[in-house]
């Protein structure tokens, strides 16, 4: 029939359009099209032509604005999924997929249909192939059929229209352009675009695919096992489907999400291959569930596949490291434990290794490092991609060794109580082929020391002595720690050695001194303390284990295994545990210059590191070290003139200490140094004196200020303090004898301590206010932050303290006279007013401590250190 007299009466026949029940004519049936119509991305192998028009039936149809100029484009893709979307919506898509299996469509539907009503069902069982034929036939299919065919056509340029124009069944106009999009493809030809076009046409496929599995993500998103089970029953490809852009798999999606549940089901479904699937990042599933921390998930991804351990992504990158690198600490030692130390320590040439222990060391799992360190030594030595090892990130973290952690000294002696011992060896449950140590992941016990031995025949030697004559060592006898051993070296060197080792039952077993229980720790409150000598335990081990490393190495070989630099940035940080290791291993070392040619004591000076200059004092040779020069001619008392790094003056309150402490280096440098040198001049022509008057002007106009300040605020309190008490001792409290002025109470006991209080606090205030008026008046010379200036703050502060503390006891024996000892009224007056007196002294008691300590205490110089060396 004619197309502009087809009444319809349900708008389910055009995409967009709603006809209404009245009639429409082609024209402005056309003119109302919607934006699927007039979409360029909807409109597809139309010529150049953009607006022609052709017949059909009697009228005209005009085609999309805008069109393709060519065939290749991409919205066949756009414009068949969206077109099939919509004819879904309108139950007409089983028409253009299947029209063998077509529903049935009820009786009561059918009476319907033919006053051309169309019936939706949502639900209709199959029939078989002759009823299906005589569906085929019936008005209402016909009717189905015609709105398929015209949503199609009224979609299409008029070029490809008159192409299918004859085609009257919606499945064949279909399958129809969908050849004529394949064949107007350009064919590939060698050298011109090939690799381009297989790249768009994977891309194409990948999204159709995706579009197909976002059933599967909603499934791992939402944690449906049961829809995911059965999505991948029927899909069983799915599993390894690969996302776009580069996201990876659903198993990737999931261990991401940390969804363990989806995790174990799909374990069900992969294979070892689907398992080894990296992303556009190259990672694994294996490489998300590390770093998520999902203990249960790594296990099954190892179980089914163990060789995912050893897999790297783009960043070098295996699943042991991003466990260690958020600090996952059960699961980084479950990890390292499956992955196969040969090849942690061969692969790369022991970079992946190697970087697994610098990120052990720093995040404080010295479990894993030091069995590291202790079956394969060579690997604290080695570098890693950021040319970085275990030795220069030991040297970086100054907080690991007791040297870098200042405490009070009440937590310092619940400290010094604490017995902790080092953490059980691991067992690794897959090692193949070994490592240069692997024998002695097999015994039992904390090896304690190896005695190097130049002959086989010496070892023997000690061997027999030490057996045959048994002595206590760490609470056993010899005979039963002894053990001849060779362990292995490096091949240039042979030597034989005797390995000192703890039986496990003394090293690990638990009592209450080594490894008290948790509770107790946490009632008293010191499990932070105990959390952190065990840190230095097992720091202190390792560094032990690293120097006897580095002493069976080459002298040539010390570059580059950065002992060098490790050593300097030790130096640098104050790590007095490394320097004096590092040395009795090297003893080069005490002679090594840095890039600016300077030694150890130098740099120890130049960044106030007084731990490690005061291993001066014993040395033998001590009047040659300081008598070195640097590349610029900078002497010692050159280094010690140079402002110290605000990191260390930060530690010290107010400019005036920050300067006294200054000066002490300056002074005490210039008491070590040669007196012959104390003039010289460097490349810049200036002596040590000119340098620290140049570089601390500023410091020293701030210690200025500061003290002009505190003394300022301080003389005000003191003046009024001064002023209260002065009158107070002319107005006695109960008055005086109007014949003799002798007060009324004084023989009382209370009025005793009245005026004695009263003198006490007056003298006081007196004595603060002239030492801060001292200390305004002076002339702010260096020399005077040293000694003067300290003296005269000490006094005023000490002098204000006591005036407040009798003025408040003059005022209570005040309160005790008036109230006639009413101690329901005496006694919370008298707490009152220690407030503001204990208030002052928390604020102030502190500074006033630090200033006289740092001027008549000890000093942070220890003239007379043990000899080390």
């Amino acid at each position: 029939s004619d197309w502009s007299t087809v009444h319809i009466k349900r708008p389910i026949l055009f995409p967009f359009l709603y006809l209404g029940n009245n009639t429409h004519s082609s024209s402005s049936t056309l003119s109302s099209l919607a934006p699927f119509h007039h979409s360029s991305s909807y409109s597809f192998f139309s010529s150049p032509l953009k607006a022609r028009k052709t017949d059909m039936a009697t009228h005209s149809i005009t085609p999309s604005r805008d069109v393709l100029e060519s065939v290749g484009e991409k919205n066949y893709d756009n414009w068949s999924a969206c077109l099939k979307s919509y004819l879904l919506s309108q139950d007409l898509w089983d028409l253009v997929e299947s029209p063998e299996q077509i529903s049935t469509i009820p009786q009561a539907n059918a009476a319907a249909e033919d006053n051309d009503e169309i019936a939706a069902t949502d639900t209709v069982p199959e029939v078989s192939t002759a009823a299906a034929s005589s569906t085929i036939s019936s008005p209402a299919w016909r009717r189905r059929n015609a709105a398929a065919l015209h949503a199609i056509q009224i979609s299409l340029g008029s070029d490809i229209l008159h192409e299918i124009r004859e085609i009257s069944s919606a499945k064949e106009a279909w399958a129809a352009l969908a050849d004529m999009h394949q064949k107007k493809l350009p064919k590939d030809e060698p050298g011109a675009g090939t690799d381009q076009q297989q790249i768009d046409a994977g891309m194409m496929n990948n999204r159709n695919r995706a579009s197909r599995y976002f059933r599967l993500v909603s499934r791992v998103r939402e944690g449906d096992i049961e829809g995911l089970r059965e999505f991948i029953s029927e899909n069983p490809e799915s599993i390894r489907f690969q996302f776009p852009p580069g996201l990876g798999t659903a198993l990737h999606l999931a261990a991401n999400l940390g969804k363990t549940e989806v995790v174990e089901e799909m374990m069900e479904w992969a294979n070892n291959e689907d398992l080894a699937i990296q992303d556009a990042a190259g990672s694994t599933a294996l490489h998300f569930a590390a770093s998520s921390g999902h203990r249960r998930m790594v296990e099954l991804m190892v179980r089914k596949n163990a060789n995912l351990m050893t897999i790297v992504n783009n960043r070098k990158i295996i699943p042991l490291r991003e466990a260690c690198g958020k600090n996952h600490k059960e699961l980084a030692t479950f990890l390292y434990r499956a992955t196969a130390f040969t090849w942690l320590c061969e692969e790369n040439d022991g970079k992946y290794g190697a970087n697994i222990l610098k990120c052990c060391i720093l995040g404080q799992m010295f479990d894993i490092a030091l069995d590291m360190v202790s079956r394969r030594p060579s690997m604290a030595t080695t570098m890693d991609t950021n040319r970085c090892n275990a030795a220069i990130q030991l040297a970086l973290m100054p907080a690991a060794f007791p040297s870098g952690t200042q405490l009070p000294f009440w937590l310092r002696w619940v400290y010094s109580l604490m017995d902790v011992r080092l953490p059980s060896p691991l067992r690794s449950s897959r090692d193949r082929g070994g490592s240069g140590m692997d024998s002695s992941e097999e015994e039992e016990g904390e090896v304690l020391g190896l005695i190097k031995s130049p002959s086989d025949y010496d070892v023997q030697k000690d061997a027999r002595k030490l057996s045959s004559k048994p002595k206590s060592r760490f609470g056993m006898d010899s005979s039963e720690a002894i053990r001849i051993k060779s362990p292995r070296r490096p091949r240039n060197n042979d030597e034989i050695g005797i390995e000192i080792r703890r039986p496990s039952s003394t090293t690990h077993g638990k009592n209450w001194c080594n490894d008290p229980p948790s509770f107790i720790l946490k009632v008293t409150g010191t499990r932070h303390i105990y959390d952190l000598k065990r840190v230095h335990v097992c720091s202190l081990e390792l560094l032990d284990r690293i120097c006897r490393h580095i002493s069976w190495l080459d002298f040539g070989k010390l570059e580059g295994a950065g002992l060098y630099e490790a050593f300097h940035n030790a130096i640098k940080n104050g790590i007095v545990e490394f320097v004096k290791r590092a040395v009795k291993a090297r003893s080069s070392l005490l002679y090594k210059y840095d890039k600016n040619g300077r030694n150890m004591f130098m740099s120890a000076v130049e960044f106030r590191q007084e731990k490690i200059f005061n291993l001066m004092y014993p040395l033998p040779d001590r009047a040659a070290i300081v008598s070195m020069v640097d590349k610029d001619k900078n002497t010692l008392l050159h280094m010690a003139g140079m402002l110290s790094p605000s990191a260390k003056l930060s530690h010290i309150s107010g400019a005036a200490l920050q300067m006294q402490r200054e000066l002490q280096w300056f002074q005490e440098v210039e008491r070590v140094i040669n007196p012959m040198y104390k003039d010289n001049t460097n490349n810049d022509d200036e002596t040590a004196r000119q340098i620290f008057t140049r570089t601390h002007k500023d410091l020293a106009a701030a210690g200025e200020k500061w003290m002009k300040e505190t003394a300022t605020s301080s003389t005000v309190v003191g003046a009024l303090i001064m002023t209260i008490m002065f009158t107070a001792a002319f107005t006695v409290p109960g008055g005086n004898n109007q014949e003799t002025g002798i007060p009324i109470l004084l023989n009382e006991k209370s009025f005793k301590i009245f005026i004695v209080s009263d003198a006490i606090s007056l003298f006081a205030a007196s004595t603060s206010v002239l030492m801060f008026l001292g200390i305004l008046t002076s002339r702010y010379a260096e020399a005077d932050f040293l000694r003067s200036l300290p003296t005269k703050l000490v006094i005023g502060l000490s002098s204000l303290f006591i005036s407040i503390a009798a003025m408040m006891v003059t005022f209570c024996a005040t309160v005790m006279i008036v109230m006639e000892r009413r101690l329901e009224y005496v006694v919370p007056i008298i707490l009152l007013v220690s407030v503001p007196v204990t208030l002052f002294m928390l604020l102030q008691f502190p500074l006033l401590v630090q200033i006289f300590r740092s001027t008549y205490g000890s000093g942070i110089f220890e003239r007379k250190m043990k000899p080390w060396l």
